[in-house]
């Protein structure tokens, strides 16, 4: 089912993107053609005082079909759009050019090709809302949140237990003395002092035991020889981490005020915008492809937060949102920034670039783009 998920949640993401353009296309009186959930063959179709609403049988996507937005229709004669709609299953209507994309004011035009974007953007500080709202934030007092079936669990402890003690020893006889706990920091500092250490000869085998004192329900308790033997470890910066077995608890969270919420959200879109320019100036440097992917992953990431449940999915599909927005501001040829950049500098030459001249350098630039996705889905698939 997680792949599924992920072609309906990116489906989801695109399908808002068209759903901005088509706002203000309606906000701005542009004639729109049709409007698309999916893509292929049609499934059906609602006909509105003037739009098709289509259902398409590929979940990839969606479209807004704008009136001139494919050509400059004031440069079009009658003749050739009658040619036109010989050709087509569905007649298109005459549109006064006025209607048109084409034939709106500068400003307008600017505005409905920014709302695709724009609509991910929002769509990102939106999913991030929901996310805030569900999840919470960090609770560092010293409560728990207890894992079904590890250690923890089988020790007797439960989810909410608050620790107020732990002493803690190592196999080798490294000892950390009773501590009074009532931070999750705290909780931290006692696990660290008897885990292995990077001198150690070795590690593995070795038995890391707690006594724990916790209250439950206002009633204090006690828990001895809570215990794992080491199987597996890994060293980073000269720290081990990553220690197995794991003793199978985490902080808890408490609920965010609104006002935190928002903050907090706002905070984190601009963070993943940040990160977003890092990486594509990464992209210049020796083994900057390493830190991008394609479909495949793109998919394989969806899995791994798909696996930790819905709000973890949310988070997923707003950074997508936000990379699928961001990227698409940029200056380059077949996506909609590269149609603002042209826009810009017609402003500033005052007159219209040869639509030939922009056809062909959009073409050439949705096949470069179209390389290039190719090249990150092998890199994905065989490296």
């Amino acid at each position: 089912m997680t792949i599924v998920w992920f072609i309906l949640g990116l489906s989801f993401l695109i399908f808002i993107h068209e759903l901005g353009h088509f706002t203000f296309a309606k906000i701005f009186n542009v004639y729109v053609y049709e409007f698309s959930l999916f893509m292929g063959p049609k499934i059906f179709q609602i006909k509105g005082k003037e739009t098709k609403y289509t259902l398409r049988c590929l979940p990839i996507g969606g479209y807004c079909s704008m009136a001139g937005e494919q050509d400059q229709q004031s440069e079009r004669n009658e003749k050739e759009i009658a040619e036109e709609n010989e050709k087509q299953e569905d007649k298109l209507p005459d549109v006064p050019f006025n209607r048109t994309i084409a034939g709106v004011s500068w400003i307008k035009k600017f505005l409905i090709l920014l709302a695709g974007p724009a609509f991910n953007l929002i769509l990102c500080f939106l999913l991030l809302v929901v996310y805030f709202a569900g999840v919470g934030e960090a609770d560092l007092s010293s409560k728990i949140s207890v894992v079904d079936n590890s250690i923890f669990a089988s020790a007797g402890l439960e989810s909410n237990d608050v620790i107020t003690g732990i002493s803690a020893t190592l196999s080798d006889g490294t000892t950390a003395a009773d501590y009074e706990i009532s931070t999750w920091e705290e909780i931290q500092k006692v696990l660290q002092a008897t885990n292995p250490k990077v001198t150690d000869n070795n590690p593995l085998g070795k038995t890391q035991c707690l006594d724990i004192t916790y209250t439950r329900d206002g009633v204090s308790n006690t828990v001895n020889n809570v215990c794992r033997t080491f199987t597996t470890y890994t060293v980073k910066d000269g720290t081990v981490t990553e220690i197995q077995p794991i003793f199978g608890f985490s902080r808890t969270n408490k609920p965010m005020s609104f006002g935190n919420i928002i903050k907090e959200a706002g905070s984190l879109e601009v963070q993943m915008g940040v990160l977003i320019f890092q990486a594509l100036g990464d992209l210049f440097k020796p083994g900057g492809l390493d830190n991008v992917s394609g479909p495949v992953g793109m998919y394989e990431s969806a899995v791994v937060f798909a696996n930790q449940g819905f709000f973890a999915f949310l988070f997923y599909l707003a950074m997508i949102s936000v990379n699928l927005g961001i990227i698409n501001l940029l200056p380059l040829p077949a996506l909609d920034g590269g149609r603002l950049l042209f826009m810009i500098i017609e402003k500033i030459i005052r007159r219209k670039i040869n639509p030939k001249v922009e056809g062909i350098i959009n073409t050439v630039g949705f096949i470069l783009l179209f390389g290039f996705i190719i090249l990150i889905t092998v890199k994905d698939i065989f490296f």
